[in-house]
């Protein structure tokens, strides 16, 4: 029961994030591209990780997060307006670099098979 809970509370807090970034922060480091990959709360509620990614390169994604830590205490107090939840958690927003990652991989992938089509 706790299990369902954590993850409707996740989903819950990566979708409202997501729309607060998107019409209530008002900071030019944080592109307007910016993502909330998923959220991680622990299990009593008092502290979430939030995974954030920009269409830009690591080191975008890394000033944004900086910039979204600067700003959590205003995305918490947006957050807990909307809520229906007794307590917001605090957030740590974390650069998520995965989707770069695999974006490498499958261009180094296509390269490959390139090669061994020209042989």
């Amino acid at each position: 029961m706790a299990n369902y809970r954590t993850e409707k509370v996740n989903h819950d807090i990566q979708r409202l994030i997501s729309e607060i970034i998107r019409s209530d922060v008002n900071d030019p480091q944080i592109p307007k591209m910016c993502s909330v990959i998923r959220a991680d709360v622990t299990k009593d509620l008092k502290y979430a990780k939030v995974y954030v990614s920009t269409m830009g390169n690591v080191e975008e994604n890394e000033a944004a997060a900086k910039a979204l830590n600067k700003a959590a205490g205003f995305i918490k107090h947006r957050l807990s307006e909307i809520m229906a939840t007794r307590s917001v958690p605090t957030l740590k927003f974390i650069a998520d670099n995965s989707i770069l990652y695999s974006i490498d991989i499958a261009q180094k992938l296509e390269e490959i098979e390139h090669k061994e089509n020209e042989k």
